[in-house]
């Protein structure tokens, strides 16, 4: 009867230890998703300021017509930094907007390119 009650405890002993091997597996499963989701958040977060600083820039040079584009020239933040090229072409006003990471000035967040016909009296040659 002894060695019944033993082997009985074995196994429950056994099958308690698969039970727990099974739970961490699926908590570490679980830790990295949300590392993951964390990483996709903040990425989302970095992504969507940057374009807000691209097209109100972007807004304001279309409203402006701004040639120089040296307003922009060295605008910088916590998070980011921002580059703006100019050119006249044709009577049009072509804007490219980049926005990079302030700490990795290699890292491009976004870029647009903005165009603006300008007339007449604002042409300058």
């Amino acid at each position: 009867m002894s060695k019944n009650n033993h082997t009985k405890s074995e196994l429950f002993l056994m099958e308690f230890i698969v039970v727990i091997l099974f739970f961490s597996l699926c908590t570490a499963i679980c830790i990295s998703a949300f590392v993951k989701a964390n990483y996709i958040s903040e990425e989302s977060k970095l992504l969507n300021g940057a374009m807000i600083l691209a097209q109100s820039t972007a807004e304001e040079i279309k409203a402006t017509g701004d040639i120089s584009g040296e307003k922009y020239k060295d605008y910088h933040d916590d998070s980011y930094s921002l580059e703006v090229m100019t050119e006249v072409q044709n009577e049009i006003l072509v804007a490219d907007i980049a926005v990079f990471d302030a700490n990795n000035r290699e890292k491009e967040i976004c870029k647009l390119e903005v165009k603006k016909y300008l007339s007449d009296e604002v042409w300058y040659d």
